[in-house]
């Protein structure tokens, strides 16, 4: 870590500590080795004797990010939520895969290895945007293991018009927004990422979270400012499983190989939920559902991209109640 950087531990972990008290539920933090010397950073909670929901979290996030809706779930669920590998407080192992299968296989690899290391024989697994990718991923690769794939605003899943184009799909936006994508797009083809920019800006990190996580976090009141330094301390940790995006998404995040048709396949309850005023359209569901009858697809109020942020409440309540609703289609 440069010395310039605001990069701090005892920084990170307050953020932690204080969003476990936050979610009021008992949290047990472990690093759970796996091959190469690396590990993987998971948090466990609820009654053990529950049954299992592995949460993962979106790109660049980390398992805290879901410290609203913990209790709530602990009422159904024994938790554990994993950090991504080269995210989060996992390792951060050099990045240098370019090939789709070995982006994808880099991510779910390693929760394969989790799953043996705790002999873990089923379980529901859940993820949030990137998060829903790797989720989707693992279960297609070890169907095996799963009872119920649970996608919260998921990225990747569904197939684009024919001939879409992102930047000409901008043309309805404001001029601002569009020239901002634009710019991103530019970045994202050569793998500069936002946090890529926010290592190099030293002491202006702080600044530079504020600024874009300002709308992203609005709905967080007394918590923002300590979410804004959570994700600041957590992406100021070398770059590593973020490099794996460009060659699994398109700007836009439209997959490379959407996920809609491999998951036409799986025969678990896949349950998709959106936010009424989400970036990520229900599209993606509505094609899985076309393949497989086993789909439930519901909209949560009042919500953005970030669900367990937005409506915490109405999101568990009807991931509950899409649980209770679901019968296996042949």
């Amino acid at each position: 870590m440069r010395d310039w950087s605001r990069f701090s531990y005892d920084e990170l972990q307050k953020c932690e500590d204080q969003f476990i008290r936050l979610s009021n539920i008992e949290v047990l933090s472990k690093r759970i080795p796996i091959s190469n010397n690396n590990f993987l950073y998971v948090q466990y909670c609820g009654d053990s004797n529950l049954p299992i929901l592995i949460l993962l979290h979106g790109y660049c996030g980390a398992s805290m990010i879901f410290y609203k809706i913990l209790k709530a779930l602990s009422q159904r669920f024994y938790i554990i939520m994993i950090d991504l590998l080269g995210m989060g407080r996992s390792s951060r192992p050099s990045f240098a895969h370019t090939k789709l299968n070995d982006c994808e296989n880099f991510f779910t690899s390693c929760l394969e290895e989790f799953r043996e290391y705790e002999k873990i024989t089923k379980f529901t697994i859940a993820g949030h945007s990137f998060g829903g990718y790797v989720a989707s991923c693992y279960a297609i690769s070890y169907p095996q293991y799963i009872q119920k794939i649970i996608l919260l605003s998921p990225i990747g899943v569904n197939e684009p018009p024919p001939n879409w184009n992102y930047i000409h799909s901008l043309q309805e936006k404001d001029w601002k927004f569009r020239w901002v994508m634009k710019f991103l797009s530019f970045f994202w083809v050569k793998n500069i990422t936002p946090v890529t920019i926010l290592r190099k800006l030293g002491p202006m990190s702080q600044k530079f979270m504020k600024v874009y996580a300002h709308h992203k976090l609005s709905n967080l009141g007394q918590d923002k400012n300590i979410m804004e330094s959570y994700l600041e301390q957590i992406n100021l940790l070398p770059g590593s499983g973020e490099l794996a995006l460009i060659y699994i998404l398109n700007p836009g995040g439209v997959a490379i190989k959407p996920l809609w048709r491999r998951l036409g396949g799986i025969k678990v309850p896949i349950l998709f939920f959106y936010g009424d005023r989400d970036w990520v359209k229900s599209v993606g569901a509505e094609q899985t559902a076309s393949l497989n009858k086993n789909v439930k697809l519901k909209i949560i109020e009042n919500c953005g991209h970030d669900l367990y942020w937005d409506n915490p409440q109405q999101l568990v309540e009807k991931m509950f109640e899409s649980i209770d609703e679901t019968t296996i289609t042949e």
